[in-house]
């Protein structure tokens, strides 16, 4: 064998080996990519999850939310709408990345749906459309839009609910 054929031999080697380390390459991309999804994934619910256990927790927050849709904000204290802002400020802030990691791809599409079928449904509460119009300012025009055709959507009689679920709490303490 001579010198040029076992250069040729070297070179065929050589690109052999770059292509193996691109194939590796992408598989190693594709595999994070897909762990970057699931994190972000994962990271949205634990931010959702946790704003909300902090509603179902806290019987004073629960309490406040319903005398807020029922009452509206005048009938606040200072202290209690300071109290409510912050809530729903998280609440949206956290439904708005949300909504980015949907557009962006980087959250699953059935995860997106019921997590966007549970923001829809509280967006229908009084006293969060209220909260919307004081601080839509706040957040991206995109999710501003996001949220402008939730409102102007049907809404579901969510105050009858509420007071229905209340006369259900008095009749089951008298008796």
């Amino acid at each position: 064998m001579n010198w040029d054929a076992i250069s040729a031999v070297g070179e065929v080697l050589g690109a052999a080996g770059v292509i193996g380390s691109l194939v590796y390459l992408s598989v190693q991309i594709r595999h994070n990519s897909a762990e970057v999804r699931h994190a972000s994934a994962d990271r949205m619910v634990e931010l959702w999850t946790t704003n909300i256990t902090k509603y179902a927790d806290d019987s004073s927050l629960a309490d406040l939310v319903a005398k807020l849709n029922i009452e509206g904000f005048d009938a606040l204290s200072p202290g209690e709408q300071m109290r409510i802002h912050g809530y729903y400020g998280r609440s949206l802030r956290v439904m708005e990345a949300i909504h980015w990691h949907s557009i962006e791809g980087t959250i699953d599409s059935e995860l997106w749906d019921g997590l966007d079928a549970m923001g829809r449904d509280l967006m229908n509460a009084p006293a969060l459309r209220e909260y919307w119009a004081l601080r839509k300012h706040w957040f991206s025009k995109r999710y501003q839009a996001y949220v402008d055709e939730i409102d102007s959507g049907p809404r579901p009689d969510y105050l009858g609910k509420l007071a229905r679920l209340e006369q259900d709490t008095a009749d089951q303490q008298q008796a």
